[in-house]
C-alpha cells in the first residue's frame, strides 16, 4: 500500500484513488455500477496495492468524505447461517444521538461495515487490515451465540448514489453455527436472522427504506441463500 495525505491529529481513514482502483492509469476502465462478482477482478488486490489514509474530517469539513477522486474501502459482511438458510439484517437508529451518519437514519440493511481506521505506520503493510477491520465491526455491532466458521469475498460493490459515491464496498460472506443473533450498538435499533421472503418483503415494502448497497447485493444474496 502507498501513502497518501496522511496529516497527523485527526481520524485518518483508508482510501485508494479511484484511477488506481480502476485501472484508469494502466489504460483499463474497470468501474461498474451496483454489484459485482469477485471473479471477474481481484479488486481486494488493487485496494491492498494502492490504498493509503487521508483526513476524514476535521470539524465540519470532511475530506475524504467530499473528494470523489479517492474511494473509501468498506468490508461489508454479510453474516449467514447456512444451515438455517437466513441473513442477519439489521435496521439503524433513527435517533440522531445514536447514529452519526443522516442519510442512512432508520434505513434496513444486511451488511455489517465500518471504515479502515488508521492505528500505526505498520497499517500500511498489513496484508490482513481489511480482515482487522471486518472482526472489529462483527465485535462492536452483533452478538451472537455461536462461532465463526468460514469467510470469503462475495464481490465488490459501486453504487452512484449520494451516500455510496465515495465509498467502495468489499463484499465479505461470514458463515455462523449461530441461532441466535443481535444487536450489540446502539446505533442498531433492531436486528435478527432474515428469511430469503423476509429479505423480499422488506424491499418491496415501499414503506420501509433501504440502504443502496443492501438493495444492489440482495440479489445474489438471496441466490446464496437458496443453493
Amino acid at each position: 500500500m502507498s501513502e497518501t495525505k496522511i496529516a497527523k491529529n485527526d481520524k485518518l481513514i483508508m482510501v485508494v484513488p479511484a484511477s488506481a482502483l480502476f485501472g484508469r492509469n494502466e489504460g483499463l476502465n474497470l468501474e461498474f455500477d451496483g454489484f459485482q462478482e469477485a471473479s471477474k477482478v481481484n479488486f481486494k488486490e488493487r485496494v491492498l496495492q494502492h490504498g493509503g489514509f487521508m483526513t476524514r474530517g476535521n470539524g465540519k469539513t470532511y475530506f475524504a468524505e467530499a473528494d470523489s477522486n479517492y474511494r473509501q474501502p468498506i468490508p461489508y459482511t454479510l453474516v449467514i447461517n447456512p444451515e438455517k438458510k437466513k441473513v442477519f439484517g439489521f435496521k439503524r437508529s433513527s435517533n440522531n444521538a445514536n447514529y452519526g451518519e443522516t442519510r442512512l437514519y432508520g434505513k434496513w440493511s444486511w451488511g455489517v461495515g465500518g471504515h479502515v481506521d488508521f492505528t500505526g505506520d505498520d497499517d500500511i503493510r498489513n496484508p490482513k487490515i481489511l480482515e482487522e477491520t471486518l472482526a472489529r465491526e462483527l465485535e462492536e455491532e452483533i452478538v451472537m451465540d455461536g462461532s465463526i466458521n468460514n469467510s470469503y469475498i462475495l464481490g465488490y460493490l459501486n453504487v452512484n448514489d449520494p451516500v455510496s459515491i465515495v465509498h467502495f464496498g468489499l463484499v465479505y460472506v461470514v458463515e455462523t453455527n449461530s441461532e441466535n443473533i443481535g444487536p450489540r450498538d446502539s446505533e442498531i435499533e433492531e436486528g435478527r436472522f432474515l428469511s430469503s421472503k423476509e429479505l423480499s418483503d422488506i424491499c418491496n415494502d415501499s414503506s420501509l427504506e433501504v440502504e443502496g448497497w443492501s438493495r444492489a447485493v440482495v440479489e445474489p444474496l438471496i441466490k446464496l441463500l437458496e443453493k
